[in-house]
């Protein structure tokens, strides 16, 4: 796809702009909620997925993604809320206070939140997953 370019688009300055806009954008104009990305040198839609949870009351917690192959997912993270209602992210360590720590991985089934510090068990947790088709 080719930009209009200053004094060498005339006569096709609309067709390369309509061309350029219709990548992301539904016929109507409105934005069709995908956003496209290069991915390993090929212009690629990548989907974002949200989740919203409580964490168990224990070590560890498991939140299916729903995604069908991990070769799909290109990013997780992850946030959890401790006591003082400040959000906490996924590897977050207060020095030598086991208490406030979290790890965070994927496979190809769950999201999972491991050696859960007992200050955020049971708090609540927000992921976010960018994913492509």
């Amino acid at each position: 796809m080719t930009l209009p370019t200053v004094g060498g688009s005339e006569g096709v300055h609309g067709t390369l702009l309509n061309a350029h806009i219709n990548v992301e954008h539904n016929s109507d104009g409105t934005h069709d909620g995908a956003i496209k990305f290069p991915v390993d040198g090929t212009s690629t839609v990548v989907l974002t997925k949200f989740f919203t949870g409580t964490l168990d009351n224990d070590a560890t917690t498991e939140v299916a993604h729903g995604i069908t192959g991990i070769d799909k997912i290109l990013h997780v993270s992850g946030a959890v809320l401790n006591a003082t209602s400040t959000y906490l992210v996924g590897g977050f360590r207060d020095g030598d206070i086991d208490a406030f720590t979290f790890e965070l991985s994927y496979d190809g089934t769950n999201v999972s939140f491991t050696k859960v510090g007992t200050t955020v068990q049971g708090q609540k947790y927000r992921i976010k997953i960018n994913y492509i088709l």
